[in-house]
């Protein structure tokens, strides 16, 4: 399948990941003394609790159809109502809750196909930023010692059936690359789209812990030989594993559209590559094109 046929029905979901892309990107901002304001991060409490049933739903801990009780996430939480609400207003914007007559909330049934969505926009983003980190860490070879220590200590915990550190380190790995992209604006965007399953998913799903070390091996690998393109095309390969799995228990094993919806990947990815190169290197404003400036 060629990149155009591929890219042709994902049309709308590229449209809405190049334009949070150009937004964050071409925000402008003001400077503490005329220059640079700096983005300051501090998770609400409601933001806490997002994260936390969002995971909750995407783990399947909360089923389809159950109805949300501000009063017990109240106490779930060791909150007051307000920060409950506005978690649970969020929840019901990105689609994880629905509203019902007499104002109760009670948990989405999940379509296979927003699932694929919603994990394909993240996978493009985590693909991006292990691109951008292998083409700054060339000639550095100390920038990779990290993730293969963290490697070896994931290695050291599938020895000893330790899946919650696994968790823990597999979460630190991914940070690690996306700082390593050095890009706070890459950041930004990640924490916009991330769905948060990268720090539990081990923990939840222990049998894809082999599997993760050995594609884990295959990024870094590429990462060391400098093929930037081939790091982020694993990359996602990667997160699109995970992303199956979750989207097989929640909304059913693959009727067969499922996978296919990740069919020719890495070319897809390396054309949506080339039009944000076009872009940000070039500087010929084809990302902005591709938003709709």
């Amino acid at each position: 399948m060629s990149s155009d046929a591929y890219l042709e029905p994902k049309k709308e979901i590229i449209f809405r990941l190049a334009r949070l892309l150009y937004t964050v990107y071409h925000r402008p901002h003001l400077d503490t003394a005329g220059g640079t304001q700096m983005d300051i991060r501090r998770e609400t409490v409601g933001g806490q609790i997002v994260a936390e049933l969002r995971r909750d739903v995407l783990f399947g801990h909360i089923p389809a159809g159950e109805v949300l009780s501000q009063e017990a996430m109240c106490q779930r939480f060791n909150t007051s109502r307000m920060p409950v609400r506005d978690a649970l207003r969020q929840l019901v914007n990105e689609g994880f809750v629905e509203r019902l007559p007499g104002n109760r909330l009670r948990v989405s049934k999940l379509d296979r196909k927003d699932l694929l969505d919603m994990f394909w926009i993240e996978a493009t983003v985590h693909a991006l930023a292990t691109k951008r980190a292998t083409e700054r860490s060339l000639g550095v070879a100390d920038s990779l010692n990290d993730l293969q220590l963290m490697q070896d200590q994931m290695k050291g915990c599938a020895e000893r059936g330790d899946y919650a550190q696994a968790s823990a380190i597999n979460r630190q790995f991914h940070k690690t690359i996306n700082y390593m992209a050095n890009s706070p604006k890459l950041m930004a965007t990640l924490r916009n789209v991330s769905l948060g399953i990268q720090g539990d998913f081990i923990a939840e799903v222990p049998e894809w812990l082999n599997r993760s070390i050995q594609e884990h091996d295959d990024i870094i690998e590429a990462m060391i030989s400098g093929d930037s393109d081939r790091a982020g095309e694993l990359m996602f390969l990667h997160t699109q594993g995970s992303a199956l799995k979750i989207t097989d228990d929640l909304a059913g094993p693959d009727d067969g559209t499922g996978s296919s919806e990740f069919a020719g990947i890495p070319s897809a990815i390396s054309a949506l590559f080339r039009k944000w190169d076009d872009s940000t290197v070039h500087g010929n404003g084809s990302l902005g094109r591709l938003a709709g400036e």
